[in-house]
Protein backbone atom coordinates (compact mmCIF):
# COMPACT_ATOMS: atom_id res chain seq x y z
CA UNK A 1 0.00 0.00 0.00
CA UNK A 2 1.36 3.26 -0.96
CA UNK A 3 1.74 6.30 1.63
CA UNK A 4 -0.22 8.96 1.13
CA UNK A 5 2.18 11.88 1.85
CA UNK A 6 1.21 15.52 2.77
CA UNK A 7 2.61 18.45 0.99
CA UNK A 8 1.78 20.69 3.80
CA UNK A 9 -0.75 22.94 5.07
CA UNK A 10 0.17 26.56 6.68
CA UNK A 11 -3.06 26.50 8.88
CA UNK A 12 -1.58 23.42 11.03
CA UNK A 13 1.38 24.93 11.37
CA UNK A 14 -0.34 28.35 12.49
CA UNK A 15 -2.95 26.81 15.00
CA UNK A 16 -0.25 24.78 16.46
CA UNK A 17 1.97 27.22 16.99
CA UNK A 18 -0.98 29.19 18.37
CA UNK A 19 -1.76 26.77 20.59
CA UNK A 20 1.45 26.19 21.90
CA UNK A 21 2.14 29.74 22.71
CA UNK A 22 -1.06 30.05 24.16
CA UNK A 23 -0.27 27.00 26.72
CA UNK A 24 2.45 28.64 27.67
CA UNK A 25 1.19 32.13 27.83
CA UNK A 26 -1.80 31.34 30.00
CA UNK A 27 0.18 28.92 32.53
CA UNK A 28 3.39 31.55 32.28
CA UNK A 29 0.74 34.72 32.61
CA UNK A 30 -1.57 33.02 35.41
CA UNK A 31 1.74 31.70 37.70
CA UNK A 32 2.92 35.66 37.97
CA UNK A 33 -0.40 37.07 38.60
CA UNK A 34 -1.65 34.59 40.96
CA UNK A 35 1.51 33.49 42.10
CA UNK A 36 0.47 33.61 45.69
CA UNK A 37 -2.71 31.87 45.62
CA UNK A 38 -1.04 29.22 43.88
CA UNK A 39 -0.54 26.01 46.04
CA UNK A 40 3.31 25.07 46.26
CA UNK A 41 5.04 23.43 43.55
CA UNK A 42 5.79 19.68 43.80
CA UNK A 43 7.81 18.21 41.49
CA UNK A 44 5.40 16.13 39.54
CA UNK A 45 3.68 19.36 38.23
CA UNK A 46 6.88 20.82 36.80
CA UNK A 47 7.50 17.14 35.58
CA UNK A 48 4.14 17.08 33.62
CA UNK A 49 4.32 20.76 32.21
CA UNK A 50 7.05 19.92 31.20
CA UNK A 51 6.27 16.72 28.77
CA UNK A 52 3.42 18.89 28.12
CA UNK A 53 5.76 21.73 26.96
CA UNK A 54 7.00 19.50 24.66
CA UNK A 55 4.28 17.99 23.13
CA UNK A 56 3.05 21.01 22.05
CA UNK A 57 6.51 22.20 21.04
CA UNK A 58 6.83 18.55 18.77
CA UNK A 59 3.50 19.04 16.90
CA UNK A 60 4.67 22.50 16.05
CA UNK A 61 7.86 20.94 14.95
CA UNK A 62 6.24 18.00 12.76
CA UNK A 63 3.77 21.07 10.97
CA UNK A 64 7.24 22.45 10.10
CA UNK A 65 8.87 19.16 9.14
CA UNK A 66 5.91 18.83 6.75
CA UNK A 67 5.73 22.15 5.30
CA UNK A 68 9.07 22.16 4.35
CA UNK A 69 8.86 18.84 2.72
CA UNK A 70 11.06 16.72 4.90
CA UNK A 71 8.98 13.56 5.44
CA UNK A 72 11.28 11.35 6.72
CA UNK A 73 12.41 13.81 9.34
CA UNK A 74 8.87 14.20 9.94
CA UNK A 75 8.62 10.49 10.31
CA UNK A 76 11.86 9.96 12.21
CA UNK A 77 10.63 12.15 14.51
CA UNK A 78 6.92 11.27 15.10
CA UNK A 79 8.63 7.64 17.04
CA UNK A 80 9.48 9.79 19.51
CA UNK A 81 6.25 11.08 20.07
CA UNK A 82 5.43 7.66 21.86
CA UNK A 83 8.18 7.78 24.70
CA UNK A 84 6.87 11.32 25.04
CA UNK A 85 3.23 10.29 25.57
CA UNK A 86 4.42 7.68 27.74
CA UNK A 87 5.65 10.39 30.12
CA UNK A 88 2.78 12.71 29.81
CA UNK A 89 0.30 9.85 30.79
CA UNK A 90 2.11 8.59 33.56
CA UNK A 91 2.64 12.34 35.03
CA UNK A 92 -1.00 13.02 34.71
CA UNK A 93 -1.87 10.29 36.71
CA UNK A 94 0.68 11.14 39.61
CA UNK A 95 0.11 14.82 38.76
CA UNK A 96 -3.91 14.08 39.23
CA UNK A 97 -3.12 11.74 42.79
CA UNK A 98 -1.30 14.38 44.31
CA UNK A 99 -3.53 16.85 43.26
CA UNK A 100 -6.75 15.25 45.15
CA UNK A 101 -4.57 14.36 48.16
CA UNK A 102 -3.17 17.98 48.77
CA UNK A 103 -7.03 19.04 48.31
CA UNK A 104 -9.76 16.16 48.63
CA UNK A 105 -11.24 17.83 45.57
CA UNK A 106 -12.32 15.56 42.87
CA UNK A 107 -12.07 18.62 40.35
CA UNK A 108 -8.29 17.88 38.65
CA UNK A 109 -8.95 14.12 38.91
CA UNK A 110 -11.88 14.48 36.85
CA UNK A 111 -11.00 17.17 34.24
CA UNK A 112 -7.94 15.02 33.49
CA UNK A 113 -9.63 11.63 33.34
CA UNK A 114 -11.30 12.50 30.60
CA UNK A 115 -8.28 14.38 28.94
CA UNK A 116 -6.58 11.15 28.94
CA UNK A 117 -8.91 9.04 27.89
CA UNK A 118 -9.83 11.22 24.87
CA UNK A 119 -6.21 11.75 24.20
CA UNK A 120 -5.45 8.38 23.78
CA UNK A 121 -8.26 7.73 21.64
CA UNK A 122 -7.25 10.50 19.27
CA UNK A 123 -3.39 9.80 19.26
CA UNK A 124 -4.02 5.98 18.94
CA UNK A 125 -6.45 6.62 15.83
CA UNK A 126 -3.49 9.12 14.34
CA UNK A 127 -0.85 6.25 14.91
CA UNK A 128 -3.25 3.82 13.26
CA UNK A 129 -4.31 5.95 9.94
CA UNK A 130 -0.36 6.93 9.92
CA UNK A 131 -0.17 6.73 6.35
CA UNK A 132 -3.48 8.92 5.65
CA UNK A 133 -2.59 12.22 5.96
CA UNK A 134 -5.84 13.41 6.19
CA UNK A 135 -6.78 11.49 9.11
CA UNK A 136 -3.52 11.59 10.82
CA UNK A 137 -3.02 15.65 11.02
CA UNK A 138 -6.86 16.04 11.76
CA UNK A 139 -6.37 13.65 14.64
CA UNK A 140 -3.34 14.96 15.65
CA UNK A 141 -4.50 18.18 16.20
CA UNK A 142 -7.93 17.40 17.69
CA UNK A 143 -5.69 15.18 20.44
CA UNK A 144 -3.71 18.41 20.60
CA UNK A 145 -7.12 20.26 21.53
CA UNK A 146 -8.64 17.53 23.44
CA UNK A 147 -6.22 18.33 26.21
CA UNK A 148 -6.43 21.95 26.55
CA UNK A 149 -9.33 22.95 29.01
CA UNK A 150 -6.68 23.60 31.64
CA UNK A 151 -5.15 26.21 29.88
CA UNK A 152 -7.97 27.74 29.00
CA UNK A 153 -9.15 27.27 33.02
CA UNK A 154 -5.76 29.48 33.81
CA UNK A 155 -6.57 31.47 31.17
CA UNK A 156 -9.30 32.51 32.64
CA UNK A 157 -8.19 33.16 36.57
CA UNK A 158 -5.41 35.17 35.16
CA UNK A 159 -7.96 37.57 33.75
CA UNK A 160 -10.40 36.98 36.69
CA UNK A 161 -13.09 35.86 34.92
CA UNK A 162 -15.98 33.18 35.35
CA UNK A 163 -14.00 29.91 34.86
CA UNK A 164 -16.77 28.35 32.67
CA UNK A 165 -15.88 30.53 30.36
CA UNK A 166 -13.38 28.34 29.50
CA UNK A 167 -15.64 25.83 28.37
CA UNK A 168 -16.56 29.10 25.44
CA UNK A 169 -12.88 29.33 24.35
CA UNK A 170 -12.65 25.72 23.86
CA UNK A 171 -15.49 25.64 21.71
CA UNK A 172 -13.94 28.51 19.92
CA UNK A 173 -11.19 26.70 19.01
CA UNK A 174 -13.02 23.92 17.79
CA UNK A 175 -14.61 26.32 14.95
CA UNK A 176 -11.35 26.54 13.86
CA UNK A 177 -10.56 23.21 12.02
CA UNK A 178 -14.07 22.54 11.25
CA UNK A 179 -14.55 26.01 9.26
CA UNK A 180 -11.14 25.18 7.79
CA UNK A 181 -12.48 21.11 6.57
CA UNK A 182 -15.45 23.12 5.07
CA UNK A 183 -13.38 25.98 3.16
CA UNK A 184 -10.82 22.89 1.70
CA UNK A 185 -13.00 19.84 1.30
CA UNK A 186 -16.64 21.61 1.27
CA UNK A 187 -17.47 19.46 4.63
CA UNK A 188 -16.27 18.32 7.89
CA UNK A 189 -13.79 15.56 8.22
CA UNK A 190 -14.64 12.74 9.98
CA UNK A 191 -11.68 12.79 11.90
CA UNK A 192 -12.68 16.37 12.68
CA UNK A 193 -16.38 15.61 13.80
CA UNK A 194 -14.93 12.61 16.06
CA UNK A 195 -12.46 15.11 17.59
CA UNK A 196 -15.09 17.65 18.33
CA UNK A 197 -17.82 15.15 19.41
CA UNK A 198 -14.75 13.45 22.36
CA UNK A 199 -14.49 16.85 23.33
CA UNK A 200 -17.48 18.16 23.57
CA UNK A 201 -18.36 15.14 25.66
CA UNK A 202 -15.34 14.99 27.89
CA UNK A 203 -16.49 18.41 29.50
CA UNK A 204 -20.43 17.50 29.58
CA UNK A 205 -19.52 13.91 31.62
CA UNK A 206 -16.26 15.72 33.64
CA UNK A 207 -19.28 18.74 34.68
CA UNK A 208 -21.76 16.30 35.49
CA UNK A 209 -19.49 13.62 37.41
CA UNK A 210 -17.87 17.27 39.84
CA UNK A 211 -21.42 17.78 40.84
CA UNK A 212 -21.98 14.11 41.66
CA UNK A 213 -21.82 13.20 45.02
CA UNK A 214 -21.08 9.29 44.03
CA UNK A 215 -18.47 9.83 42.30
CA UNK A 216 -16.43 12.10 45.35
CA UNK A 217 -17.12 8.67 47.26
CA UNK A 218 -15.75 6.89 44.67
CA UNK A 219 -12.92 8.56 44.27
CA UNK A 220 -12.24 8.73 48.15
CA UNK A 221 -12.58 5.10 48.51
CA UNK A 222 -9.76 4.51 46.00
CA UNK A 223 -7.45 7.33 46.75
CA UNK A 224 -8.80 8.31 50.44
Amino acid sequence: MRTKTSNGEPFYLYLNFFILIFVAGAFGINGVINFEKLPPVDAIFVIHGFFMLAWYSLIVIQAKLINSKKHPFHIAVGKFSIALVIGMLISEVLMSISSYHRSASVDIITINLFIMVNFVTLYSLALYYVKSSDKHKRLMLMASISMLIPAFGRATQAAGINDFLAILMLIIILIFPIVYDIKTLKKVHKSTILGCVLTILGVVFTVILIENGTWQEIVDSLLG
